[in-house]
């Protein structure tokens, strides 16, 4: 019987692997987009409810202790309802079901309380179509895995091999699966419950300190875009893509166990970013029987990139990637990752060591070249190509001046400059304003991610212009603070009155 080369097996896994990844980031940009709108929809709660204190710089905290009125009660009764229908979880049905007993039998709620049960209402809500999305995109995975993985096997030895075809039951069983205590759904409603319960922390410790609307809102967005390990986004984007490699390791089990695959040959990736515990693993064979997710078959921690192969055979070749330089190349098949670690010069070595330091200097220079502290943070983020391509909007001024045009947002006395490295991208800046060249706006890759991001940051920068012609350089640098609040509540009256006008 003819057999492919190792370098068939890892090949294939590597490009399933990143097939797959790539189909992730479109599905979780939905889920995060979802989240998004649930807080834009809490920030205008929080303004509507406000609405007749909001010339106010403060508001005095008796005012959310005052009791909202029928129809309003009769609203949020309706939506619980509604939201009835649209979760499965039994756990989040029951405390939905609480609060619509506590409506029925006029329950009266202050506009804090109120509040605090749109929030509920809203994210349970983007929570539930989170569940629905990812549980049906995760099953594609699993089915893909599976099949190209016996394709594959087939192709490899020139032969034909058993395996079952999939049905609706599988798929779920596989769904439903845990592994490391949890599954999908599990993660989902546990995440939830923490969104709600800081956003709902937001609102509470805001109107006690005397908050205005406009500060809440701020914090709101901020806890959505952040990239601090506790936001919505980063917290959604790190859930979709280890489901996505679990689904996808899960996948390729069921195959090795249907063609009789005996073993399975761990394969962690070689780059600075793989951990000790991978690294230990990589190289390593195990029975297929005794495969246990999160120990010794992947992933085994959250964004884990290793897969498996199958493990009669040995690679020819595998791609390592430079911590100096970042270009790849290859290495010798039998080479695990410890070995190719401790066969780095000391300058990749250093390099590895300092990957994320590398990231932290550019954010330093900037500030030592002048560009001015009032950075409009990640608090918000023809074609773009290559590390650029998921940004919607093209990265050149003439995109900046079409959209300002549109929204009416006169562009006289700026000039843009466009920071194009890719390195931005991990950055927490959208834009940022010259406090020694007046006028001029540096605008980063995140800034392009859509066009309200757009638009919302040459608005935003634009205020900062204004403040530094009307009060200088000095004030402003001793007045950062202030500064921003002005810069975000300009940018979000501003918007929504643009937004309306172009009919968004």
């Amino acid at each position: 019987m003819r057999t492919r080369s190792a370098k068939y097996w890892t090949e294939r896994a590597s490009e399933l692997e990143a097939e797959v990844q790539s189909d992730a980031a479109a599905v979780q940009k939905r889920i995060i987009d979802t989240y998004k709108r649930a807080i834009r929809n809490i920030q205008d709660d929080i303004e509507d409810v406000f609405s007749s204190f909001l010339k106010l710089e403060e508001l005095d905290p008796a005012e959310g202790r005052a009791l909202i009125s029928a129809a309003q009660a009769k609203e949020q009764y309706e939506e619980l309802k509604a939201l009835l229908d649209e979760v499965t979880d039994e756990a989040e049905r029951r405390s939905i079901r609480r609060r619509i007993n506590a409506q029925a039998y006029g329950a009266r709620m202050s506009r804090l309380e109120a509040l605090k049960e749109r929030v509920y209402n809203e994210l349970t809500a983007a929570a539930a179509a989170a569940e629905k999305e990812g549980t049906e995109f995760f099953g594609t995975v699993y089915q893909k895995s599976y099949y190209s993985t016996i394709y594959n096997t087939a192709k490899g030895l020139d032969a034909g091999v058993d395996f079952a075809v999939l049905n609706k039951r599988a798929i779920n069983a596989a769904a439903a699966e845990k592994w490391s205590g949890l599954n999908y759904s599990d993660r989902v409603w546990k995440n939830n419950k923490q969104f709600v319960s800081a956003v709902q922390r937001v609102i509470t410790d805001g109107i006690a300190a005397g908050h205005s609307p406009y500060r809440m809102a701020e914090q709101l967005g901020s806890y959505a875009r952040a990239e601090d390990g506790k936001s919505i986004q980063y917290v959604t984007e790190r859930l979709t893509r280890t489901e996505a490699a679990h689904f996808l390791t899960a996948g390729q089990l069921e195959a090795y166990k249907d063609i009789g695959a005996k073993e399975y040959r761990y394969m962690a990736a070689l780059s600075e970013r793989t951990c000790e515990v991978c690294g230990s693993l990589d190289g390593s064979v195990f029975r297929t029987s005794d495969a246990v997710p999160g120990k010794n078959y992947p992933p085994i921690h959250p964004r884990c990139r290793c897969t498996t192969i199958i493990g009669d055979f040995i690679p020819n070749s595998r791609r390592a990637q430079d911590p100096l330089t970042g270009k790849g190349y290859k290495v010798d098949g039998s080479v695990t990752f410890e070995e190719w670690r401790d066969g780095l010069s000391p300058e990749q070595r250093e390099a590895m060591e300092t990957h994320v330091a590398e990231i932290k200097k550019d954010i330093d220079n900037g500030r030592k070249n002048d560009i001015i502290g009032l950075n409009r943070n990640i608090k918000r983020r023809e074609v773009n190509i290559g590390t650029f391509k998921n940004l919607q909007v093209p990265m050149q001024k003439r995109s900046v001046l079409r959209i300002a045009e549109k929204y009416n947002v006169s562009t006289d006395g700026l000039t843009f400059k466009i920071q194009r490295s890719e390195k931005f991208l991990a950055l927490p800046f959208y834009g940022s304003t010259d406090y020694n060249n007046i006028g001029r706006i540096d605008l980063f890759p995140n800034a392009f991610s859509s066009e309200e991001e757009l638009i919302k940051t040459v608005i935003h920068e634009k205020c900062h212009v204004k403040q530094l012609k009307k009060y200088g350089k000095k004030y402003a640098q001793e007045n950062l603070d202030l500064m921003e609040q002005q810069a975000y509540r300009f940018e979000s009256l501003y918007y929504n009155i643009l937004k309306k006008r172009v009919g968004k």
